[in-house]
């Protein structure tokens, strides 16, 4: 009988992560449905329109951001009072 002791000692740990589990399972369908009931909408349950325009104006904004910094390194970097950058031992 002592011999069973172990392998329940053992099986303690999977045994409370599935209750666990189940219990934030259950404890999150019980948050989303509250807010359908208060009128919130979460980011999933969002229109994809509106989202996606503000989306395509954001990332348009960045890409253009992103080639005047790439232009800026690349003038900077062939300029002629650049200078190549050395090393120095420590």
């Amino acid at each position: 009988m002592s011999a069973i002791y172990p392998y329940l000692l053992i099986l303690a740990c999977p045994i409370a992560m599935i209750f666990m589990m189940r219990g934030m399972h259950g404890h999150g369908a019980q948050k989303a449905g509250t807010h359908r009931e208060t009128g919130q909408q979460s980011m999933l349950e969002a229109p994809n329109d509106v989202d996606v325009a503000a989306l395509s104006e954001q990332r348009d904004r960045l890409e253009a951001r992103v080639a005047e910094l790439e232009a800026q390194m690349s003038r900077l970097e062939w300029s002629p009072e650049a200078e190549p950058r050395v090393q120095t031992p420590v």
